[in-house]
């Protein structure tokens, strides 16, 4: 046999074999095609009524820049402060100053205190000194807080001048007085209306809890406050037709009687009802 013939066998042999792998291929890809889907089988949750479900312990709470130290309140509740009977009961201060006159009226109050030298016009909430500051202020007396002890500052009766209504020494020396003197004091009292507590000293009378007038005495410069007409131990009523109790009711009525020079005065002196004009 011939090279020619060998190569010829050798050549149908190799198509046979590529024949039958072609074959093989196609029959796999025809077997997966029809093979049955096979079914993934999952277990089913069912209810079961002796199930217990053990209660969840509460989590411990987790601090990642650390646990947190919880410090008591550097500030303590504000302590009640006393009513008005335990007022009554307060210690009297001892500090160096002294009550003059004031000036109450149920939407506003206004204390006049001498410390040395210095004449002091407070409200309450204003600081007399360095820790020391008005807590209260009452038509008698007023309350301090001294370094957060409740004192009692009073206006001091027995420095109120009590000269017998009617005396000679009542009698208004007007012909006596000092022109030029009567005429600045008058003009300081014009410029600054709370100047006259430096001559005159005054309380508020109240009657059924209510201010009905203002009684004044004199204080320096006696010849002034005569000098006007008044006598110690007056008490003013009215002023312009307008009564003191419904002034005190009505702060803007205070202001405006600040801007007079002229006033008509109803007074109670000895039991009896008067007028009186003054001019500053």
């Amino acid at each position: 046999m011939t090279n020619k013939n060998y190569l010829s066998l050798f050549e149908q042999a190799l198509a046979w074999l590529l024949l039958l792998a072609a074959f093989w291929v196609l029959g796999k890809v025809i077997n997966q095609a029809f093979q049955p889907a096979v079914d993934i089988l999952q277990p089913a949750l069912q209810k079961s009524d002796n199930l217990t479900v053990a209660p969840l312990a509460p989590a411990k709470p987790s601090f990642l820049l650390g646990q947190v130290q919880v410090q008591p309140s550097l500030v303590e509740a504000e302590p009640n402060k006393p009513q008005v009977d335990d007022l009554e009961n307060l210690q009297s201060t001892q500090l160096n100053i002294k009550l003059t006159g004031i000036l109450y009226t149920p939407n506003d109050a206004v204390a006049v205190i001498e410390e040395g030298r210095n004449t002091l016009v407070l409200r309450a909430a204003e600081e007399l000194r360095p820790q020391v500051q008005i807590e209260q202020i009452e038509p008698t007396f007023v309350v301090l807080n001294n370094r957060g002890k409740l004192e009692k500052l009073q206006l001091q009766e027995s420095d109120i001048p009590q000269s017998p209504a009617g005396t000679a020494n009542d009698v208004a020396p007007s012909m006596a007085l000092d022109p030029e003197k009567l005429a600045k004091i008058r003009s300081d009292v014009k410029k600054t209306p709370l100047a006259l507590n430096r001559y005159v000293r005054f309380r508020n009378l109240n009657r059924d809890g209510k201010m009905y007038a203002l009684q004044v005495w004199p204080r320096q410069e006696r010849e002034l406050f005569e000098g006007l007409g008044f006598k110690s131990g007056d008490k003013i009523l009215a002023v312009d037709g307008v009564s003191v109790g419904d002034m005190g009711q009505d702060p803007k009525q205070f202001q405006q009687l600040l801007q007079k020079s002229q006033f008509r005065l109803q007074i109670e002196r000895s039991g009896q009802l008067q007028d009186l004009f003054v001019s500053l």
